[in-house]
């Protein structure tokens, strides 16, 4: 027959209050990460969404260069080129 182990002579390895402040603190922390992550993924969006606005006036510009069969000067156009990016 197998001796059975009284549950209250094992020593818990964490007291009850501190393990439910334990689980408070990782929730926490988890919850602060999750919110930076947040963060991180909208601020990654944002600089990409601008990268991608100006690759996209750039191809348009060449685009125009195509059709127009001259160069466009970029500096004399600038404001143009602006009001390009802001529109898309």
């Amino acid at each position: 027959m197998k001796r059975r182990r009284n549950v209250s002579s094992i020593p818990s390895a964490v007291p009850l209050k501190s393990s439910k402040k334990q689980k408070k603190h990782a929730a926490e922390e988890a919850a602060g990460i999750i919110e930076a992550a947040r963060h991180e993924a909208t601020a990654e969006a944002i600089r990409l969404r601008d990268l991608l606005r100006n690759d996209v006036a750039a191809l348009a510009v060449k685009g125009a260069e195509q059709i127009l069969k001259r160069e466009i000067d970029a500096k004399a156009h600038a404001e143009l080129l602006n009001q390009l990016k802001a529109e898309l």
